[in-house]
């Protein structure tokens, strides 16, 4: 399994997430126009044939979505005479020099090339516009200076440990029935969490890791899927290709079924920092452990409305990737927004959202949102936002706060100060 910059493996005992630096060259790039092929002169998009030969099995081919929608690609193997024969059509963006495609037209006598097509494929395309990259990648030797990992945080009613860097910034919701522990180097560049939910017992592991992916990383093609341990726990882990607002991140998801929770670790990377910076994800991500062995599955009851994701930002994109939650704003900002992701099967009366004035103890803005129309077992996306008072936003301390029924179920602290 292989990224653009690293290689997330498991042994044949499905050993913990490791990382290896890989050197890419694009190829070629392949295109779709949008007319999605009206007539037989127009074919509505480009493809590419890479010749079988210059793939080794130490290298993979992989496809890296430029601009707009990525919904799938298609692989076709070609022969001498020029006939086309479909090997893939789904939505990988990776296939490893072993991959059977591959290695099946590399060991026929009678297969030249790996036709690559995007959106579409011999001369019948889709009418979007959007682009991608060819690329060919191989494993080199990369050197990484080492992460201290000397504070140990533990979120004791989610029931997980993790070690991290002392000069890490943490922002966590610790709850029994489930919440979110985001943790952020000092540069800013590298996110890591850990989200707990306490699901609908009549839930699959397939619906809790669709839910989670609609929140996380919702427009971004799913690269690769295997098997992984890692907390004792053997899961999946998803690794997935980010783009936002034209800047690509390499991310990864490790779902962990350990009833009566429901356990992710993920972590995010600017794409252009994979060489340095995804190994970070990676060595912070295996000292993940449970505190507690798991609970058989039929000992969970129905679970009551519990926050998996809070976040905080002055941008509403705050729900597709971290990088735009803020805890320090300015008087002048605009809006204050606000994301939340919650769990539980409960689907009576309001949610309050109410943003709090910690300088003088006032409720200074407070919505409302009825669950009544969510339907159970999916999950409840909450977004809002605070506009600025007339005169600005005072200066202090604030509360984001949500309740139900009387119940506060998750806060976030903020803080509006003057531009240094």
């Amino acid at each position: 399994m292989k990224s653009l910059a690293y290689v997330l493996s498991v042994a044949a005992i499905i050993a913990p997430l490791a990382v290896f630096a890989q050197s890419c060259e694009t190829v070629a790039t392949v295109t779709t126009d949008g007319t999605g092929a009206p007539d037989r002169y127009r074919t509505g998009g480009t493809y590419f044939p890479v010749k079988i030969e210059t793939i080794g099995a130490d290298q993979t081919l992989r496809i890296a979505p430029l601009s707009g929608p990525y919904q799938y690609v298609t692989l076709h193997s070609r022969t001498p005479g020029g006939s086309w024969s479909t090997s893939y059509k789904g939505n990988r963006t990776e296939f490893p020099g072993t991959d059977p495609i591959i290695a099946e037209c590399r060991q026929s006598s009678n297969c030249t090339h790996i036709i690559v097509s995007v959106n579409g494929g011999h001369e019948k395309y889709e009418p979007v516009l959007s682009s991608a990259d060819v690329q060919l990648c191989r494993q080199v030797a990369h050197p990484h200076q080492d992460l201290t990992l000397d504070t140990t945080w533990t979120a004791p009613k989610s029931g997980w440990q993790i070690d991290l860097p002392s000069q890490w910034t943490r922002d966590v919701q610790d709850d029994p029935n489930g919440g979110t522990g985001m943790f952020t180097s000092q540069d800013g560049n590298v996110v890591v969490g850990v989200t707990t939910m306490t699901p609908d017992q009549h839930l699959e592991d397939s619906a809790l890791i669709e839910a989670f992916h609609s929140i996380m990383f919702s427009s971004a093609p799913i690269v690769t899927k295997e098997p992984v341990n890692l907390a004792g726990i053997q899961g999946t882990l998803h690794r997935y290709n980010l783009l936002i607002d034209g800047t690509g991140y390499w991310a990864i998801a490790v779902y962990l079924p350990a009833a009566p929770n429901y356990y992710i670790g993920w972590g995010i990377v600017p794409e252009a920092m994979m060489n340095d910076r995804a190994e970070d994800v990676v060595k912070v991500l295996n000292t993940l452990r449970l505190l507690d062995p798991p609970k058989a599955l039929e000992t969970r009851p129905d679970a009551a409305l519990s926050v998996v994701l809070l976040t905080v930002g002055d941008d509403a994109r705050i729900s597709q990737a971290p990088g735009y939650a803020k805890t320090i704003f300015q008087p002048s900002t605009p809006e204050i927004h606000m994301f939340a992701a919650i769990t539980g099967t409960e689907r009576t009366g309001h949610i309050l959202q109410q943003l709090h004035y910690l300088e003088n103890g006032q409720l200074a803005m407070e919505q409302a949102l009825d669950v009544a129309a969510v339907p159970t077992g999916q999950m409840i996306e909450l977004r809002g936002s605070f506009l600025v008072p007339t005169n600005g936003w005072p200066l202090g301390a604030y509360r984001v706060v949500l309740s139900y029924e009387g119940k506060e179920l998750a806060s976030h602290m903020i803080y509006v100060g003057e531009a240094e």
